[in-house]
């Protein structure tokens, strides 16, 4: 239980920081939105439009890519690639709304894990066998 109350806390500081917070990492992301939504595939780390070109492994790519099959419905103009910054209240909207619930689904994958694994039940004192 001590865990949810972690994850709820985390979002709620989130929220309270909605109005006045934005990550300088922003156009990074909404960068990398673009690029894996409006390129092909083979384009994702050779295309130099940008600054803000993608170096992080492909599973990153892949998860922005999902994540703009969604932003496009928020808002279409996030997902053009352009060397200049952009920003709108839906894209800035998305976003912060995309980091909650990743982290959500992440914290809650971690804990199921934990709490489903042999190491978990170790933790608790459940089977898993050995002494101590």
């Amino acid at each position: 239980m001590t865990a949810l109350y972690w994850l709820v806390g985390a979002s709620l500081f989130k929220a309270l920081l909605w109005r006045v917070y934005k990550s300088t990492d922003f156009d990074v992301h909404r960068n990398w939105l673009a690029i894996t939504h409006s390129l092909p595939m083979s384009e994702w780390y050779y295309d130099s439009t940008s600054e803000w070109t993608l170096d992080y492994p492909p599973f990153f790519a892949y998860f922005e890519w999902l994540l703009s099959q969604i932003a496009q419905f928020i808002d279409p103009n996030m997902l053009k690639v352009q060397q200049e910054a952009f920003e709108s209240s839906g894209c800035l909207f998305f976003q912060r709304v995309s980091v909650i619930v990743a982290d959500t689904v992440l914290f809650a994958s971690v804990l199921f894990f934990v709490r489903t694994t042999t190491m978990g039940r170790r933790r608790r004192g459940g089977g898993g066998g050995g002494g101590r």
